[in-house]
């Protein structure tokens, strides 16, 4: 099993000012299965939430939260063959398929302004 612990350290928003951080963790389990001596395919799917705050410099120090949670898939097919005097040398190819989505919650800041979901 893979785990992404993610964790943005002061993303800013240019000459406006201000900062985004975000805390959270994705697992993601893994497997990989062994076809014959020359084609192995794997998989993986995963999962995982993160907490997003924003604080703006402009407008008196507006601040806000939310959360983005994600799925993601991949599978993938590997070829591996060994060539040349004592199997020597290796050619390898793959070919994957990786699919991630993200969907970031609605937030208001406490300005009062806010933001709808927002799928992706």
């Amino acid at each position: 099993m893979t785990r992404i612990h993610i964790n943005l350290k002061g993303a800013t928003f240019g000459p406006t000012g201000g900062k985004m951080k975000g805390r959270g963790t994705t697992y993601s389990p893994y497997v990989g299965i062994p076809l014959n001596k020359n084609w192995s395919a794997d998989l993986s799917a995963g999962w995982g939430k993160t907490e997003v705050d924003t604080s703006l410099s402009a407008g008196g120090g507006t601040q806000g939260k939310m959360d983005d949670d994600r799925t993601t898939f991949a599978a993938g097919l590997t070829y591996r063959q060994l060539f040349g005097a004592d199997s020597k040398w290796m050619l390898t190819g793959r070919g994957a398929y990786i699919y991630v989505k993200d969907k970031l919650g609605a937030y208001t800041l406490t300005n009062g302004h806010g933001c709808s979901e927002r799928r992706g």
